[in-house]
């Protein structure tokens, strides 16, 4: 008997799982009539996504339509009869056409390092992730932590290096790490506290040729930065600059203003907020030598005008350094600047 009712009153639904690289006629659908769509919700909802591999999803309903008895008034979906009578998934080698869904769970790996106390790993990171203290020469330990945070089990590598010599001479590497689905593992590396002037930046990497095997699906978490260094402060002369002069007539007298800087770029004791005291000198072409006081990342401009005065073409060159009186200074590469003023004829 033909007709239309005015509710829909059941829900077949029904799924199968495949794992990823199986064949599909080899896993059962698991089947359910429910009475409500939130028993449908409830069902598609609590699959477990931990694999990876594809479900199949498939859905007909049916109202409450008047029907021949036992017979149920369901949405069309057909059948057909194939010759595959001996696979116990397809009672009688029937095939049913159902409305179909399909979720495809990637499958993948996600390997990354935290520094100590933390789990979860911060795009922070990148730059700067903890930072410890020591004497010039001291043997310290830094704890780090690897993870995986796929859903597979999977092989890498983990090393350590510092930062600008490259991977072929790490400090520290271990190959064939073999980790589960969310499992991490705790190393503990012993490292000598450079000298000052030293390169303090230890770069930790997993995955480190970035050629993990199997589908690791985020290598942009792979590298960590921790800072070894010695107790000290980061002073800086202002970045080397350059003015052009141009005389209008020959031997005319022009002029400008040199503008040095001195910074104290961030002490290697984060918490560390004292006033300090450097000397600021020029060394090569103006005189000046005199002692100021910084902050945290206050810039100090020279209060005086320090004129210079030009009557010849030419390229000039001025130089001056600042130097740390209460700390010793961790970079000395950056206390020196330059000041360069050409002059040209008009």
């Amino acid at each position: 008997q033909k007709g239309s009712g005015s509710a829909i009153n059941q829900y077949d639904i029904q799924y199968r799982f495949t794992p990823k690289g199986e064949d599909r006629e080899n896993y059962k659908i698991e089947p359910a009539i429910v009475q409500s769509f939130k028993e449908v919700k409830d069902i598609i909802e609590n699959l477990p996504l931990d694999k990876p591999g594809t479900y199949e999803i498939y859905m007909a309903v049916a109202d409450n339509a008047k029907c021949l008895p036992g017979a149920v008034n369901w949405s069309a979906n057909g059948n057909f009869r194939t010759i595959n009578m001996s696979n116990k998934n397809y009672p009688n080698g029937m095939f049913w056409y159902f409305t179909e869904a399909l979720v495809k769970v990637n499958g993948g790996l996600d390997f990354y390092p935290t520094p100590e106390g933390s789990n979860e790993y911060k795009e922070e990171y990148k730059t700067l992730a903890k930072t410890y203290t020591g004497n010039p020469g001291e043997i310290i330990n830094i704890p780090v932590k690897l993870h995986n945070n796929g859903i597979e089990k999977g092989i890498t590598d983990f090393a350590a290096t510092w930062y600008g010599t490259g991977w072929t001479n790490p400090v520290w590497h271990e190959q064939n790490i073999e980790l589960g689905k969310g499992e991490v593992k705790e190393y503990s590396l012993q490292v000598k506290v450079p000298e000052f002037g030293q390169e303090t930046r230890l770069v930790f990497r997993c995955n480190v040729d970035g050629n993990t095997p199997g589908d690791e699906i985020n290598k942009d978490n792979n590298i960590m930065i921790i800072k070894v260094e010695p107790p000290g402060i980061d002073v800086a002369a202002g970045r080397n600059y350059q003015n052009v002069l141009t005389q209008k007539t020959p031997g005319e007298k022009v002029d400008t203003l040199l503008i040095p800087t001195a910074r104290l770029v961030q002490p290697s004791i984060m918490e560390y907020n004292e006033p300090v005291r450097v000397r600021i000198r020029a060394t090569k072409g103006f005189s000046y030598d005199k002692t100021v006081t910084l902050t945290r990342e206050d810039y100090y401009y020279f209060d005086e005008d320090i004129r210079v005065y030009f009557t010849k073409p030419g390229t000039y060159t001025y130089e001056y350094e600042v130097i740390s009186l209460d700390k010793p200074d961790i970079n000395p590469a950056n206390n020196k600047a330059t000041i360069t003023i050409k002059v040209q004829q008009w």
